[in-house]
């Protein structure tokens, strides 16, 4: 009978920290009522009370204005206190690293960016770094509570050991302990995640507004990576190495690429690659920009080169489709610079050929992330941990 007590309140526990996950999810996306929380997640109006009263009372979610009701009445919604959390962000690229600290909200407050020298150790670096985000903590700490560092780097990683491993044109920083380093200098939760991945939460969280439960981010600049959001949640398969769509073969007599497989599209469709390919013979298109103007303006070189890469982007769309039938495509990174065109070259060539298009169409967009997306998918990785998991353990501040 003690037994099935302690299963029967630890499933009843269980339930309240996966309603109170829900209940955050809904309001970090937008403001709204007590009686619209119960109609979008079917819970009864005395348990959103119940677990709303609680956030008020710890100050997580603050009473905003009133709103009209349906039958006449007003209703007072509810919002996010953007202080009552708040994370550091780190992102680290081949050339430079900024770091920033980022509210429950999702604003940036303060931010630092800086080249790295490629003269200096990594550990040097990561001192550098450590300090700069004391420096940050020192001067600029917000009035909530510090939940940790969220860190993005380039892969691949092994985010359960907290690890930068041999990532391609960064062999100083392979077998990096990063989590380890960090854990030591900053209080609370360090997470460590991939840029794409990280993005991809963002985008959920901050420009989504639950408009689509299930999108694939790519990010196109200097490889091509990808963040999948299947049913609200990111998908990362069964080690953490799952969404390498830059790393689906689109050329089986292809060149090898670094990852070990044959004609990637990595190979063709990042922009390094794809200007490689047309500035041999068209010298004046030496970036994305000028490419994306150029055609703009009726160049026949350019309009081909922004061809060329609406279709290697649509064949990993196609495939990504048709195995995980989702519901929309974000494209982010150099690539959304002058989108529309090919942005609309996708969309006609996806549209044609998936599996499903009887049925339903492909939504191709451009990120709606603004500003500095790095440093917020990064700070946003351990405000996400919180959201999923509730209040962080004692221990992780000590």
């Amino acid at each position: 009978m003690e037994l099935f007590m302690r299963i029967i309140t630890l499933n009843a526990t269980e339930m309240k920290s996966f309603n109170r996950r829900r209940i955050l999810e809904h309001l970090r996306t937008q403001s709204t009522s007590r009686a619209e929380l119960s109609r979008m997640t079917g819970l009864t109006r005395s348990a959103i009370s119940l677990i709303v009263d609680g956030l008020l009372g710890d100050d997580i979610l603050r009473e905003g204005c009133e709103q009209g009701g349906r039958v006449g009445r007003k209703s007072v919604s509810l919002v996010i206190n953007p202080l009552a959390f708040y994370s550091i962000g780190l992102t680290i690229s081949r050339g430079h690293y900024a770091v920033g600290l980022v509210d429950f909200g999702g604003t940036i407050q303060k931010r630092i960016s800086k080249p790295l020298d490629p003269h200096m150790s990594v550990l040097d670096t990561l001192e550098l770094i450590a300090k700069e985000a004391e420096m940050l903590l020192r001067t600029h700490a917000l009035p909530g509570r510090l939940l940790g560092m969220g860190i993005t780097a380039p892969g691949p990683l092994d985010v359960k050991r907290g690890m930068i491993l041999h990532s391609p044109h960064f062999e100083k920083w392979s077998d990096v302990s990063i989590v380890d380093f960090f854990s030591t200098r900053i209080p609370g939760t360090i997470l460590l995640e991939n840029k794409a991945n990280a993005m991809a939460l963002a985008e959920k969280t901050f420009c989504m507004k639950g408009k689509y439960d299930s999108f694939l981010e790519l990010v196109i600049d200097t490889g091509v990576g990808a963040g999948l959001i299947i049913e609200g949640d990111l998908y990362k398969g069964g080690t953490g190495f799952g969404n390498e769509f830059g790393h689906t073969c689109i050329n089986m007599n292809g060149p090898r690429c670094d990852c070990g497989n044959f004609g990637c599209a990595q190979l063709y469709a990042s922009i390094p690659n794809l200007l490689a390919a047309v500035s041999r013979k068209n010298p004046e298109l030496d970036s994305w920009e000028r490419i994306a103007d150029f055609s703009m303006s009726g160049n026949p070189a350019a309009s081909a080169a922004l061809e060329m890469e609406a279709e290697y982007l649509a064949g990993i769309i196609v495939n990504a489709v048709n195995i995980l039938d989702m519901e929309a495509v974000v494209l982010s990174g150099d690539i959304t610079y002058h989108p529309d065109e090919l942005n609309n070259k996708i969309t006609r060539k996806v549209n044609d050929r998936f599996i499903g298009r009887e049925t339903r169409q492909i939504k191709i967009l451009s990120s709606l992330l603004t500003g500095h997306p790095a440093i917020l998918s990064s700070a946003n990785l351990v405000l996400e941990n919180y959201v999923r998991l509730g209040e962080p353990r004692i221990d992780d501040f000590l």
